[in-house]
């Protein structure tokens, strides 16, 4: 992860992919200071995280299915 205006970062602040769009990762390289020891639970917050950046944006798109987008009749 790094600052937006950083060229060398590959993932932003909410663990999006920059150039591909709709593509997150959930990786301990994103962290940039972790502890020696066992990565488990900073693996397990990391994925937590990332899955509720993901729902969140879920929850704020626009509708997918067809009855969902058309309330009238044809």
């Amino acid at each position: 992860m790094g600052a937006d205006g950083d060229p060398m970062a590959v993932l932003d602040a909410r663990m999006r992919a920059r150039g591909i769009e709709g593509l997150c990762m959930a990786d301990m390289s994103a962290v940039p200071d972790s502890n020696a020891g066992n990565t488990n639970a900073p693996a397990m917050m990391l994925g937590d995280r990332c899955a509720g950046f993901i729902l969140e944006r879920r929850e704020n798109a626009a509708p997918r299915h067809a009855s969902e987008q058309f309330s009238g009749a044809s």
